[in-house]
C-alpha cells in the first residue's frame, strides 16, 4: 500500500494459492475507497492465455488502456506465463507514463532469469508467505492457540485450508493445490517430463524433512542421475515448495560447499507428500514438525 504512490513497480511473488491475487484484489479495493476509478484500473490472470495477446505490442497495449491524463493501475497476475516479461515491463516503465504497474508471479526460477535484468532500479518485490502463526489466528475460525498450532502442524497454513473448518474439506485443497502446482507449472509451464520421480522425490524429501539432504542417495533411490536430482530439487525450492537451510560458518566458502538441511515451506503439503494427516498427538514426527514451523515463523518474520 505504501508503494501505490510512487513510479516503482510492484511485484508480488510466492506460492500458488499464497494470497498474491487476494492481495492485490484488496489493492484495488484500497483505490477504489480513495476515489480512484475503476475505469483506471486492469487486472489481467496471464494463466488465460488469450489475455497474454494484449502483452505482444507495447503500443496496441498502451490504446487498449487508454491515453487519457488519469494515472492507470495495471495489475498483471502470473506475469512468468511470459514469455518475456521483463522486456515488456522495462519498455512501458522506460516511457515514463501515469501508470502503476503491480505483478505476481509463483516461480522464483522463472522471475528471476525472465526479469532480473530488467527490473533493477524499477521495481520493489515483496515475497508472500503463508500465515504466520499470528496471522492464522485472526484469519480461521475461532480457535485456541493449542488447536490452531496443531492445525497447523497438520494442515499447514495456506489461507484457503485455514478458513475451512472440515479436516476432510483440508485435505482436499492441498490436494488441489498439490495437482495444480504439478500440472501448471511442473508438467505445462516448466516442462518437466519425467513427473514420476518428480512426485517420488517431493514424497522422500517429505520424510526427510529436517534431515541432512543427501543427493547421492535421493538419485539412488529414484533412478535419475545427480544433475536431475539437483535440477529438481531447485525447482521444488523455487516454486516455493521446499527451503534448503546451510550451516551457519563465518567463512562462507566454507558454508555452502556443508551439506543443506531440507524443509517444507508449508507442513499442509508435506503431510500430503507422505499421506499422513494423523493428528499430531499421534505422529512420531512430531520433533521434525515442530522444527519445521519454527523455521517458517522465522521467515515470516524475517519479512
Amino acid at each position: 500500500i505504501k508503494n501505490l504512490d510512487n513510479n516503482k513497480i510492484i511485484g508480488l511473488i510466492g506460492s500458488r494459492q499464497v494470497g498474491k491475487s487476494s492481495i492485490i484484489f484488496l489493492m484495488i479495493q484500497h483505490l477504489i475507497r480513495k476515489n480512484v476509478s475503476p475505469q483506471s484500473m486492469f487486472y489481467f490472470n496471464l494463466d488465460d492465455l488469450k489475455l497474454q495477446e494484449l502483452f505482444y505490442d507495447i503500443p496496441e497495449f498502451i490504446q487498449f488502456i487508454g491515453k487519457d491524463d488519469a494515472r492507470k493501475f495495471i495489475f498483471i497476475d502470473e506475469i512468468q506465463r511470459l514469455q518475456n516479461p521483463g522486456l515488456f515491463l522495462k519498455e512501458l516503465y522506460d516511457l515514463g507514463l501515469n501508470i502503476k504497474i503491480i505483478f505476481s508471479g509463483s516461480s522464483r526460477l522463472e522471475i528471476k532469469s525472465k526479469l532480473k535484468e530488467h527490473m533493477v532500479g524499477r521495481a520493489r518485490q515483496f515475497e508472500i508467505h503463508r500465515l504466520s502463526f499470528s496471522e492464522y489466528l485472526g484469519f480461521a475460525a475461532p480457535v485456541t492457540k493449542k488447536q490452531a498450532l496443531a492445525d497447523m502442524l497438520v494442515f499447514g497454513s495456506y489461507p484457503a485450508v485455514a478458513l475451512e473448518t472440515q479436516k476432510i474439506e483440508k485435505k482436499m485443497i492441498l490436494k488441489d493445490i498439490y495437482q495444480s502446482y504439478i500440472e501448471k507449472d511442473i508438467t505445462d509451464f516448466l516442462r518437466v517430463e519425467n513427473t514420476q520421480a518428480f512426485n517420488r522425490m517431493a514424497g522422500l524429501l517429505a520424510n526427510q524433512s529436517g534431515h541432512l539432504l543427501n543427493i547421492d542417495n535421493l538419485s539412488t533411490s529414484l533412478k535419475i542421475t545427480r544433475n536431475e536430482t539437483e535440477k529438481y530439487i531447485s525447482i521444488l525450492e523455487q516454486t516455493f515448495i521446499i527451503k534448503r537451510i546451510y550451516p551457519f560458518y563465518k567463512n562462507y566458502k566454507k558454508e555452502i560447499t556443508k551439506t543443506p538441511k531440507v524443509y517444507f515451506m508449508d507442513l499442509g503439503l508435506r503431510n500430503y507428500a507422505v499421506n499422513n494427516f494423523n493428528d499430531i498427538d499421534h505422529r512420531n514426527d512430531q520433533g521434525n514438525l515442530f522444527e519445521n514451523l519454527f523455521l517458517l515463523e522465522l521467515l515470516c518474520n524475517d519479512h
